[in-house]
Parts: structure tokens; C-alpha cells; sequence
């Protein structure tokens, strides 16, 4: 369904987050719903990657039988999954808002991309606990969750976009205005976090269910994961929804960005110097080393 692959290495792949839970001790597999008759009840969990084609019945049924067995589920929601969002509706209550989020005011910190939205304002939850790094997600959907049932579910949200953020609905381009009228503004919710306690059968403990919905899959994507606290916060999610509360707060070891910038200068002071004054530079020392040997030659 063109999910996000959890050990690719292309842009839009979870790789790095992936290799990130690996170098942990957790195990990450791929899972093809349509090969298989019932999802492993003994997995940490059950991760939707923003897929981009709408799930059979059959995929359906597998996931509402999982998540009826109490299985975790961290569902990453964004631009292009909206197919799926009347199943995530019926059984979470949470809702994606129309239109992309866009946070002008990225650009105080030169970001010059309207449609990455940025977050430092978090809940208070055992995820966030101590957490207070810059977060980015690009091209995002905010989640409404007013629907969720308060009876069933203890849902929590995790963080927020700027209050002069708001979901657009129209074709981004460089200018964006807020329309009053039609759209939503901010701060507007990311992402959710919902736990209950799910009977067991008789003989077996009850189970804590644990669920993570975010509306954005691109944060924990190998293009923008070492951003901020992007990684971070998606291994505190995990860690959350694997039971181990106790490694939340140990921050994972963020590889360098070793990507060099340049401007339109310094990019034509490079230019002239490798196409330019170097050949000049060779040619001069070539010229004076035959000019060195002609000598000697005649000295002798």
C-alpha cells in the first residue's frame, strides 16, 4: 500500500529509525497483511506507516481483531493516507483535519519551507516526561480527537503546533494566508497517545493497550529523522508502548550531519578555484619544472 519501509534506505524509508530500534534490542520486521492470518500478539507493536492505497477488508479485519486483543499500534497518519482515516476514525475517534499544516514562523529559525511544522509545547505523559527539544514535521495533518470515547480511552496529546500555525487547504505555493472561514488554526495537535485496559481470558492478566497516532510520517523518515529531537521522540514512543518506561528518558546517540552547505559565493569562489586557478596553478609548476631540467641540461 506504499507504506514507508522500516529498514529502507531510500529518502522516504524509516531506516534510520529502524536501525536506531535495532542497535536497541528490538527486533523490526517487515509485515505483509495479506500473507499473513493473524497478527503475533506478542509483538511491542503493530506500526502503520502512512499507507497510501486504502486497506482490503480483509487487512482490516486483521488489524480490528489485533487491536481487539489488546495490541499496541503506532499509526503514522499524514498527507496521502486519508483513505484509511474512516477505519482509524471508527475504532480510535481520532480524525485528520483537512488540509496540510503550515507554520509560517519556521522561518524565525531559517526554515524556509512554510509546510514544515515545528512543535516545542508537549503534554504531560510518560513519553514527554523531561523531553523539550524542537521537532519538525513536514507536511503534516492534525488530528482531532473529540470523538475519542473518554469512557474507553485515557488519551493524552502529546504536543502541538504554534499558535500561528493552521491547516491549509488550498495548493501551497510561496504565499499562504489563512482563510478564517474554511480553516483550522493553531495550535493544533500532532499526535495522540491512548491506553485502556483490555480483558483477558479467564487465567491471563489484563492487558495494557497502548496506542500512539501522529499525523506525519516524514519526522521519523531517513530525510528529516536527525532533525531536532525527531528521533528521540519517535524511540519514546516505542519505548512507551514496549513497557520500558525506564529507557525513555536515555536519549539514543544522533549521527552527526556531516552535508555541507554552501551559498551562490562561496559556491562560485569553489567553482573558479577548481576550474580556474588550479589548472593555472599545475601549468605554472609544470612549466617550471621543465624550465629546471633544460637548465641542467645545459649545464652539463
Amino acid at each position: 500500500h506504499g507504506e514507508r519501509d522500516p529498514l529502507g534506505v531510500a529518502n522516504h524509508d524509516l531506516g534510520s529509525w529502524g536501525k536506531t530500534l535495532e542497535e536497541k534490542g528490538l527486533k523490526v520486521q517487515r509485515l505483509n497483511l495479506g500473507n499473513t492470518p493473524m497478527i503475533p500478539a506478542n509483538i511491542a507493536a503493530l506500526v502503520v506507516a502512512a499507507p497510501q492505497t486504502a486497506l482490503l477488508p480483509g487487512e482490516q479485519r486483521l488489524i480490528r481483531d489485533y487491536l481487539q486483543r489488546g495490541g499496541n499500534l503506532l499509526w503514522l497518519a499524514d498527507t496521502g493516507s486519508e483513505l484509511n482515516t474512516v477505519f482509524m476514525g471508527e475504532w480510535l475517534g481520532v480524525k485528520l483535519i483537512p488540509g496540510v499544516v503550515v507554520d509560517p514562523t519556521t522561518q524565525l529559525v531559517s526554515i524556509n519551507n512554510a509546510a514544515i511544522a515545528l512543535a516545542s509545547r508537549y503534554g504531560t505523559h510518560a513519553i514527554t516526561q523531561g523531553f523539550d527539544k524542537l521537532t519538525a514535521y513536514p507536511y503534516a495533518k492534525a488530528l482531532d480527537v473529540a470523538a475519542v470515547d473518554k469512557g474507553l480511552w485515557q488519551a493524552t496529546p502529546l504536543l502541538w503546533t504554534a499558535s500561528g500555525s493552521w491547516a491549509e487547504q488550498s495548493t501551497i505555493v510561496d504565499q499562504v494566508a489563512f482563510d478564517e472561514n474554511t480553516e483550522r488554526h493553531g495550535p493544533l495537535t500532532l499526535a495522540v497517545a491512548m491506553e485502556r485496559t483490555v480483558a483477558a481470558p479467564p487465567d491471563s492478566a489484563a492487558v495494557r493497550q497502548r496506542i500512539v497516532v501522529v499525523g506525519d510520517s516524514d519526522f521519523l523518515s531517513n530525510s528529516y529523522v536527525g532533525n531536532g529531537g525527531n528521533l528521540e521522540l519517535g524511540m519514546r514512543i516505542v519505548d512507551w508502548q514496549s513497557q520500558n518506561e525506564q529507557f525513555i528518558a536515555i536519549a539514543p546517540k544522533v549521527a552527526r550531519d556531516v552535508t555541507l552547505q554552501l551559498d551562490k559565493v562561496q559556491a562560485a569562489f569553489i567553482s573558479i578555484g577548481l576550474l580556474i586557478v588550479m589548472p593555472v596553478l599545475l601549468l605554472l609548476m609544470g612549466g617550471i619544472i621543465r624550465w629546471r631540467r633544460q637548465r641542467m641540461g645545459r649545464e652539463r
